[in-house]
Formats: structure tokens, C-alpha cells, sequence
């Protein structure tokens, strides 16, 4: 599905990513460790068009990735979450999933979402809310909305036209159990039974390990391992070892 060959990425002489090739299949989640600063949202700017390699080439479904505008590999239906979620603040829950239904522009491109026929977008649409549990909050603002709730919604949004790829980054920090666990059978829901893929940079190696199937671990723009998810032990260069498990 998506494909690096020895992408980099810098600025003048700040190298934050080199060399970094992989591949990544339809029905794979691939999880991505490392300290802050190892390039792992980088890495994520790549796969999601907002960022061009300054070497190398990656491939989205045997399609040059570097030629393609973002809105264009939006429509290829690679989404992205990022750490703080990217959301209109003063649109409500219910005008924004309208956006996120909507075909991607610039001013809403971290919505990415595709255009549907008005009947299915209010059928997704009302799917949406209620596995998501925003029935009680159409009305609401979403920067009203708690921290935690507004990462799930801008998952949420970014599920509305079956995405074929995930660009995640740090979807659970912030999010209480309950969201977690939404986001996670939402994830797994379209991976495992609708063959999407997903790259997820994580800090919790626990929820890494009960995801992924492979992780792979960043150190100073440079892919240094891959691990599989359980049974081993690993230390991320500059922090504490981490022991992933299934949950």
C-alpha cells in the first residue's frame, strides 16, 4: 500500500530524517517509537502529503508519493490525526463532520475526507455520531469540547469515508479509557475486516504492543529496529526501557 525508498528529510544541515525505507501492507498496523525529536511526525507529514522528502521517493499504491499534492493523496483516502488536534473551534460538532464530508480544500485539508451523495453523507454521518457518542454534543463548539473528546472527534471525522491509510500521531495521549477504547475498535474495525493500513507514533509501548504488528523504532531521523509487538524489550536511545503488552 505504501511504500519509502531511503526518504530523507532536512533543513540546511538539520537532518531530521535519513534513509528511512519501508513497507507497509493493506491490513498491517505498524507502529512507530521513539523520543521526541526522533522525526516520527515528520515521518507522518510525508505519508500525508504535508511534507515533501528532500531525498528519496515513496509510493502510495505504486503511485509516486512526491508528485502528489496532499489534497490528492487525501482523496487516495490517507487521513491524518496529529498530537493536537486540528479542528474549527468555533464551527459546531455537527458542522464540522459536514465539512469532514465534504471534498478536501485547503482550508479544511486536515479533514481530508472524500464527497459522498448527500443521502449516504447523512446515513455516515449519523453512523458516526453514534459510535462515537457525539448524539448529546451536535450543537456544541468544538473547542468546547474537553482535550481528550476532540482527539476521538477528529478521529471520528476522519473515518466518515472509509480511509484506506492512517497517519496517527499520538492518538491515545490525552484520551481517557473509554475514548481509547473507541478509537481502537474503530482502528482495528478498519484494518483487520476492511484492509486499510495504519503507521501510528506512539509513547504508550502498552497500547503500541496490543495494536501493532510490527513496530519500528526511530532514533535521530534513522529506522534503527523492528520489533514485533510482544515478548521482547526494548529501549528507546535516551529514555526508559519499555515492555509492550497485549491488552
Amino acid at each position: 500500500m505504501i511504500t519509502l525508498d531511503a526518504v530523507g528529510k532536512s533543513y540546511g544541515r538539520n537532518v531530521v530524517l535519513s534513509h528511512v525505507s519501508l513497507d507497509i501492507a493493506a491490513g498491517e498496523i505498524v507502529g512507530l517509537a521513539g523520543v521526541n525529536g526522533a522525526g516520527k511526525t515528520t515521518l507522518l507529514d510525508i505519508v500525508s502529503g504535508l511534507l515533501r522528502p528532500t531525498s528519496g521517493r515513496w509510493y502510495l499504491e505504486a503511485e509516486a508519493g512526491n508528485r502528489l499534492a496532499a489534497e490528492r493523496i487525501a482523496r487516495h483516502g490517507v487521513v491524518r490525526t496529529f498530537q493536537r488536534p486540528r479542528l474549527p473551534t468555533q464551527a459546531t460538532v455537527w458542522e464540522t463532520l459536514l465539512v469532514a464530508s465534504s471534498p478536501p480544500k485547503a482550508a479544511f485539508l486536515a479533514l481530508g475526507c472524500l464527497s459522498i451523495g448527500q443521502g449516504k453523507a447523512d446515513a455516515r454521518l449519523s453512523a458516526v455520531v453514534d459510535s462515537f457518542g457525539f448524539s448529546g454534543d451536535l450543537e456544541i463548539q468544538t473547542g468546547q469540547l474537553p482535550y481528550g473528546r476532540r482527539k476521538v472527534f477528529e478521529f471520528a471525522c476522519r473515518t466518515i469515508r472509509n480511509p484506506r491509510f492512517f497517519a496517527l500521531d499520538e492518538p491515545f495521549a490525552g484520551v481517557d479509557a473509554a475514548g481509547v477504547g473507541l478509537i481502537r475498535n474503530a482502528l482495528l474495525e478498519f484494518v483487520r475486516r476492511r484492509g486499510a493500513a495504519a503507521l501510528i507514533a506512539e509513547h504508550d509501548s502498552g497500547l503500541l504492543g496490543g495494536l501493532a504488528d510490527r513496530i519500528l523504532v526511530l532514533d535521530d531521523g534513522v529506522l534503527t529496529d523492528s520489533l514485533p509487538p510482544t515478548g521482547r524489550t526494548w529501549t528507546l536511545p535516551g529514555s526508559e526501557t519499555c515492555s509492550p503488552s497485549k491488552t
